[in-house]
């Protein structure tokens, strides 16, 4: 009914938002073969280029193939006349007319099965029709849409309401990060932020993102956390760890222990009956603190099936204030394609933005934190540079990171920081566009722990860096 509509719009309007809201849904949206071909044509066009085919480009393209669905489908584009600038609410009334009909025809189905099935069929008759609804309610979860009429005195009203209500219970301010050097730097973490670590390989980025995510623990939140490149078990263990050195929880004199004697089962009786009656009991019971979600996949997984993973477990399980990956450009950008290029990935991380924007339909925006990977060159650059400071052209195969992102610190550790047992975090990108000077801060490696500052850069250097680096990155 729709379909050839949002096609046309697409072609004169389409942006990220259009492409966002259709993603892993087409085949809902276009239950025609030919409609659907010459959207994936239109899609990875976008992915690559970062804009919509121009008519020429798709003339010449068709003029050069033999048939195909998606040339079909073009054929009768061309004589389709009307087109929608705001091309949401279309795709919405698309997808709740295919969920109806889809909804019908199953009832329908499932009724006349039921009528020649035994007793020992009926269970699965039964499990099949719930997993056929429980899709069809998450589809129709993200067919709804914030939107708002900015007029006339109920607006006002709704507006004032939510001012106060925002006033009374600081909700745009949702946590420490736990560091002092960010904290002082950034405030803290507002609602749908989206925070990138850039450093090198074993310059301290995991454990960094670790640190944060069990500081999150500490003041209540809730924390999905995604180890793509480490164990699911030692993932657990170096929670389990951080929250055994933790003094100011539990005091001090207490056993230190450490990954590498608990990887090896070298604890003393001390040790073990310290961390299991003890730390564990706290870690997993305690009412202050939030609760930890690890979700390590199998195998290789998609970003829309870590969204869909994410929804789950905040319907399910627990609400989710964080989201922790480490880190996303191991994710695959489609679960319909096994392409890995920088267009499709910085496609994807523009849509992690507004996953976090728009997760629980806006009521409850996702903080996201998000491991980056240094180019080789920017950390060769950063050894040579005075000071040691991160340029964020060390990024620059992922643009969409430095655009997206609300706020980028790296982590860094030269030789001789590793020997002091330092590392160093920068400020790269910050919302209100200050850069955070270069600062130097404790980290025992044994434990995971990250202590007060060291040494910060003094004013003087601080602005000499900050004249050396090309602010028309930021």
């Amino acid at each position: 009914m729709y379909q050839q509509k949002i096609l046309k719009s697409m072609l004169e309007h389409g942006d990220v938002d259009t492409f966002s809201i259709i993603d892993n849904k087409e085949e809902h949206i276009f239950t025609e073969s030919s409609n659907l071909a010459l959207y994936h044509v239109l899609a990875d066009y976008y992915v690559k280029f970062d804009k919509m085919p121009q008519e020429s480009y798709l003339e010449e393209m068709f003029k050069l193939e033999k048939e195909s669905e998606a040339k079909e489908s073009y054929k009768e584009l061309k004589t389709y006349e009307g087109t929608e600038q705001d091309i949401v609410p279309i795709v919405i009334l698309q997808l709740k007319h295919t969920i109806k009909h889809t909804f019908q025809r199953k009832l329908k189905a499932s009724a006349n099965a039921t009528k020649t099935a035994n007793l020992s069929n009926i269970e699965d008759l039964i499990l099949e029709l719930q997993e056929t609804l429980e899709d069809l309610q998450r589809l129709l979860d993200t067919a709804e849409v914030n939107e708002s009429l900015l007029h006339g005195d109920s607006a006002a009203d709704s507006f004032r309401k939510r001012y106060r209500k925002n006033k009374d219970n600081n909700s745009y301010f949702v946590s420490e990060y736990g560091l002092k050097p960010l904290d002082n730097h950034l405030g803290g973490i507002i609602r749908g932020d989206l925070i990138s670590v850039l450093g090198y390989t074993n310059q301290g980025k995991s454990p960094l993102l670790r640190f944060i995510a069990y500081k999150q623990l500490l003041q209540g939140k809730n924390v999905i956390f995604v180890p793509l490149e480490s164990d699911h078990d030692k993932s657990i263990d170096q929670f389990l760890v951080l929250h055994a050195n933790n003094i100011e929880r539990f005091g001090a004199g207490n056993p230190v222990i450490t990954m590498d004697n608990l990887k090896h089962s070298n604890l003393t009786q001390e040790a073990e009956d310290y961390l299991l009656d003890t730390v564990v009991e706290d870690f997993t019971n305690s009412d202050d603190m939030g609760t930890l979600y690890i979700f390590q996949p199998e195998d290789e997984i998609a970003f829309e099936e870590l969204k869909s993973k994410v929804r789950m477990v905040h319907k399910n399980i627990m609400p989710v204030d964080f989201l922790v990956i480490d880190y996303a450009t191991l994710l695959l950008p489609s679960a319909s394609s096994s392409r890995y290029d920088k267009d499709s990935v910085n496609f994807m991380l523009r849509r992690l933005r507004l996953f976090g924007l728009t997760f629980d339909k806006g009521r409850n925006p996702l903080q996201i934190v998000n491991a980056v990977q240094s180019q080789r060159k920017g950390y060769e650059d950063m050894l040579k540079n005075k000071g040691n400071y991160y340029s964020l052209t060390a990024i620059s195969d992922y643009n969409a990171i430095e655009r997206d992102s609300t706020n980028i610190f790296s982590v860094a550790q030269t030789p001789e920081m590793a020997e002091a047992n330092e590392v160093q975090l920068q400020g790269l990108k910050a919302r209100d566009n200050k850069l955070m000077s270069p600062t130097k801060i404790q980290f025992n490696g044994g434990t995971g722990w990250y202590l007060d500052t060291v040494s910060v850069t003094s004013e003087e250097e601080a602005i000499e860096l900050i004249d050396e680096i090309d602010l028309s990155d930021i």
